[in-house]
């Protein structure tokens, strides 16, 4: 029971009566990483690598700490394997800019699953349009909703270039096999990449167990402030690609005829970082931890299947996800005969916060021949009271759409 850790999260204490249930989109901060934030712009805050001054020394220090601690968290081996960007969107544009330019020729393939949010979509999509290659597309086992492996052995050629996976529906909250995907991917050549932004503030994650090439991550999903994300690229892949921009911070050399850049991380994080943003993600890092992946799987999977239970005895009430399927606090459904905006309206008006709508995964919900969905999505603040609000919501829901 995680209910103590309510009292963390000032958002919560400042709106009593507010039931955030839009976890998946953005998670609320605690105090702690908060407090660690405004500490370090009180007290350190300079501009990195380059001050030789205790306070330049001290911001440089609490940026790189953070890097060591995130490769640490995620299983890496070494710290300059962890690049620094504004988010997993900005970090998968990056492979694709660079590896994927470099790896896909005309009549290659990139190989995508259908519930990918649109920043693991549309930049392959785009890529192989530019590039001649072939985007294929593997759906969901329709009773399972899981990644249908056979299709995607099935998919997997001499010629694919990539796999790219989420480690987490944002839709769903399916979590393929991610071994599994590894294995077909080395078997016939082709790189990884896996979206872990959904994955991460829920599950405990050690890439040690499946060897990706390369992962993404956002802070804001797992209690950091917004606009910081992470890539991790296999030191060799890093190496061997391009810049994605250029500019003070990732150069070695700058002459008027030539450059030449930093060795990576540093070749990929051009102009003054988000150094808050790393400092935030340390905290909630060591956060998260403190509690426990384990607990905090087990109470929102909890409150996940409750609030699925109330639900079915209901009814009018659409659920995708069979009970023993759920194990996060992922929760999509639809009310009978009224709209996902509807529903988020009117429990909107009863500060009952869920997203309605496609999620940034178009496909997926055309594969599931819905035109949108509602989703609640629990995380460690919420309690078996948000549980009874959100059924409440929908029961006055259904009162004012089927009088």
């Amino acid at each position: 029971m995680l209910e103590r850790f309510r009292k963390d999260f000032p958002v919560l204490e400042n709106n009593p009566g507010l039931t955030y249930l839009d976890s998946a989109a953005s998670t609320q901060k605690p105090a702690v990483v908060l407090e660690k934030t405004d500490r370090f712009y009180r007290f350190d805050y300079a501009n990195i690598h380059r001050g030789i001054y205790r306070l330049s020394e001290r911001a440089t220090a609490s940026y790189e700490a953070a890097r060591k601690r995130i490769a640490e968290f995620i299983g890496a081996a070494a710290p300059e394997s962890i690049v620094y960007t504004r988010n997993a969107t900005e970090s998968l544009n990056l492979i694709a800019a660079t590896m994927g330019e470099q790896a896909v020729q005309k009549g290659d393939e990139i190989v995508v699953t259908v519930m990918e949010h649109h920043a693991n979509f549309v930049p392959w999509q785009q890529l192989a349009a530019k590039k001649g290659a072939i985007l294929k597309v593997v759906g969901l086992d329709r009773e399972t909703l899981e990644l249908d492996m056979t299709a995607l052995e099935s998919a997997v050629t001499g010629k694919t270039r990539f796999i790219c996976c989420t480690m987490a529906s944002n839709v769903l909250g399916t979590t393929p096999d991610m071994a599994e995907v590894t294995k077909l991917a080395k078997k016939s050549g082709a790189l990884t990449v896996f979206d872990a932004a959904q994955f991460v503030p829920h599950h405990k994650l050690d890439i040690s167990t499946f060897d990706p090439d390369f992962l993404v991550l956002s802070g804001h999903k797992m209690l950091a402030l917004d606009g910081f994300g992470i890539l991790y690229g296999k030191p060799e892949h890093l190496a061997a690609m391009p810049p994605y921009m250029t500019g003070g911070d990732m150069i070695e050399n700058v002459t008027i005829k030539k450059t030449t850049y930093a060795e990576p991380p540093q070749k990929f994080e051009a102009g003054t970082p988000f150094m808050g943003g790393a400092v935030s993600l340390h905290a909630a890092i060591d956060y998260l931890e403190n509690i426990g992946f384990d607990r905090i799987q087990a109470h929102e999977t909890r409150l996940a299947k409750l609030a699925d239970e109330k639900f079915r005895a209901l009814g009018k009430v659409k659920l995708y996800r069979k009970p023993d399927r759920i194990h996060n606090g992922i929760l999509p459904f639809n009310v009978e005969g009224v709209h996902p905006h509807d529903v988020a309206t009117i429990l909107g008006d009863m500060d009952i916060c869920v997203r309605a709508g496609h999620h940034c995964a178009q496909p997926l919900i055309r594969f599931m021949d819905e035109m949108a969905m509602v989703r609640a999505s629990f995380y460690i603040y919420n309690t078996e009271e948000d549980v009874d609000r959100l059924i409440a919501g929908v029961k006055k829901t259904l009162e004012v759409f089927h009088k």
